[in-house]
């Protein structure tokens, strides 16, 4: 909080002195002293506006701030900006000259379609040995089922043809044991016939057991022909995706790349704004990556420094108001957006030399359309704020006995003025001023502002047009 200068302190006491006169010449000569007159400066209370704040200053800048950049090494076939343009997103800020770009992808597509031709027609072959494998296994496993079917059939009309003997057989072992002893030569052919009928169910009963031997061979014949079915089935098709990857590999990521820059040769804007930094020329190749700054101008801000004995009081959302020379004694309003509570080295700006040292960031709302990128800018960011209250100069508090804060009311009494002592209850200090309130003021009281040269009950005369010094005084403190 400013108090009042010394200098006005001074100044105040040299104007009481120059209006106390000690002496006066008479006319014959002689002197008359003339008693010393006790001149008093005084202000008039009054309500007003009090405002605590931390002056700093920046740069506006435009919000959302984009650096556009390319890695070509192409001329710039043509610029369609210049510094200070105003563009919309989409529009199309310069074109690099793709030719170099556009035959080496002419070339390579060219040389990719002669590819496509060999590799189609090799992948046709490959699909024309997929569906012959394919078509190969099929007969194969047809083949070993039809091998399979006809041993299954052949066996099972032995075992039928053995089954239907051996019933006869046990039938004729029944008669042969019918027959009695006074008929041998029929109990003998009987016998033969039985004999016959045993040798039959060994053959048949041998041809059971070659058969499953080649029904065995069969079964697996058939697992052979499908393993080597598949596997001629699986060569072919891994001809054909090797095919594809190989050709896909080759060509298709190089033509990928190639349209990437011969796209990227028309430049546009990503957002809206102002170009405030222009780093290109026709007809030149680009020296550093970034082409141009562009900055959005709907919304403005300033980056500033933050002192570090401030920097504890600012934060986010507090009010700030935004002057600068170009607009003359128009404030503009913002609030602080951003606190950056980490001491380091600001370069980021490109108007002015780095600072080191705590930041914030202010946005400023839609009154600032009249500031330009680029102006610089004083600004407040507000700590403390009251309307209307009382408000007397540092200077004019004191202390009682007790320690309480008094001021001291010069009231009118006749031709002079009476000394009142009030007790006061202080508040906010803003600048060179310092809130009070008592229910015994008023506004419109005079309160003395040099308290070392009154006591209560003094009977005093007030200094006229101090307070009019004073408020022009106060105002040269508020701006330094």
């Amino acid at each position: 909080m400013k108090k009042l200068s010394l200098f006005a302190r001074m100044t105040a006491l040299a104007v009481a002195a120059a209006a106390l006169p000690l002496l006066c010449m008479t006319g014959c000569g002689g002197t008359e002293i003339v008693e010393e007159a006790n001149f008093i400066p005084v202000q008039a209370l009054e309500q007003q506006d009090l405002m605590d704040f931390i002056s700093v200053s920046g740069t506006v800048e435009g919000s959302n701030t984009v650096h556009v950049a390319t890695e070509l090494t192409a001329k710039v076939a043509s610029l369609n900006v210049e510094l200070g343009s105003q563009v919309k997103e989409g529009d199309i800020l310069c074109t690099f000259d793709s030719t170099d770009l556009q035959k080496e992808y002419d070339a390579l597509k060219k040389q990719a379609d002669r590819s496509n031709t060999l590799q189609q027609r090799t992948n046709d072959k490959h699909k024309r040995a997929l569906q012959d494998a394919k078509t190969t296994k099929a007969e194969m496993l047809q083949k070993a089922q039809r091998e399979i079917d006809t041993i299954t059939n052949n066996r099972a009309a032995a075992q039928a043809q053995m089954d239907n003997l051996q019933r006869q057989l046990n039938e004729m072992g029944k008669q042969i044991e019918s027959f009695s002893a006074d008929d041998p030569e029929m109990q003998q052919e009987l016998i033969a016939t039985y004999n016959q009928m045993g040798e039959q169910i060994a053959e048949i009963n041998k041809s059971i057991v070659e058969f499953d031997a080649a029904l065995a061979e069969a079964k697996e014949a058939y697992k052979d022909a499908e393993r080597s079915g598949q596997d001629a089935i699986d060569a072919a098709q891994e001809a054909i995706d090797d095919a594809l990857y190989e050709q896909e590999d080759e060509t298709a990521e190089q033509l990928e790349e190639i349209q990437k820059q011969i796209d990227s040769c028309v430049v546009k804007a990503d957002r809206s704004g102002v170009v405030t930094a222009l780093n290109i020329a026709e007809g030149s190749i680009p020296s550093s990556p970034t082409l141009m700054t562009i900055e959005d101008t709907n919304t403005l801000r300033i980056n500033v420094t933050i002192a570090e004995t401030d920097i504890l009081d600012v934060h986010e959302g507090q009010l700030a108001t935004i002057a600068t020379n170009a607009t003359g004694d128009t404030e503009f309003t913002g609030k602080v957006s951003r606190v950056v509570n980490i001491s380091s080295s600001n370069s980021d700006s490109p108007y002015g030399e780095p600072s080191t040292g705590y930041s914030a960031e202010i946005t400023i709302d839609g009154t600032g359309n009249q500031l330009l990128i680029g102006m610089s800018a004083r600004v407040k960011i507000v700590l403390d704020e009251k309307k209307d209250v009382f408000a007397v100069p540092y200077d004019a508090i004191g202390e009682n006995e007790d320690g309480d804060s008094v001021v001291y009311v010069a009231d009118e009494s006749g031709d002079a003025h009476t000394v009142r002592c009030v007790k006061v209850e202080t508040g906010m200090e803003a600048d060179f001023l310092t809130e009070i309130s008592s229910s015994e003021l008023k506004e419109g009281d005079l309160i003395i502002t040099d308290i070392f040269a009154v006591a209560e009950g003094d009977s005093i005369q007030i200094m006229e047009g101090y307070n009019d010094a004073m408020d022009e005084e106060n105002a040269m403190n508020a701006i330094s």
